[in-house]
């Protein structure tokens, strides 16, 4: 089954405000690393969905294909980051498992706008 691109942008602003809320809410907030990862992951990810060219983007500047890309690759990196920037021992599991749900997510959107798949013609017609 496959997501609509309704419903990833749903939850891209969704999780956005969400990682947001929880880096704020870490010990020592969003100035410490692991807080400023998933702040900057929000902000990522809320900005990447504004720039998409589906039902709920702002500006409309990205193609789906290009934004369903940049989600996998920004999931790999919130993955690995706690080994990357050495806090693996404070707080790993909340960004290896928002990662990986980014990285699903992204493999498993559709690559055409729900809007744009019932204007297309039928096959044969």
């Amino acid at each position: 089954m496959r997501l609509s691109t309704r419903l990833h942008g749903m939850m891209d602003y969704a999780m956005g405000v969400v990682l947001i809320g929880v880096a704020s809410a870490m010990p020592g907030g969003i100035p410490s690393t692991p807080g400023m990862v998933l702040a900057a992951t929000g902000a990522i990810s809320i900005l990447n969905a504004m720039l998409t060219n589906f039902e709920l983007g702002v500006f409309r500047k990205i193609q789906i294909p290009m934004h369903l890309w940049l989600d996998g690759i920004l999931g790999l990196t919130v993955a690995v980051s706690p080994w990357l920037l050495s806090f693996d021992r404070d707080a790993w599991i909340p960004h290896a498992v928002v990662g990986a749900l980014i990285i699903a997510a992204a493999f498993f959107t559709n690559t055409v706008p729900t809007v744009d798949r019932r204007r297309a013609p039928a096959a044969g017609a």
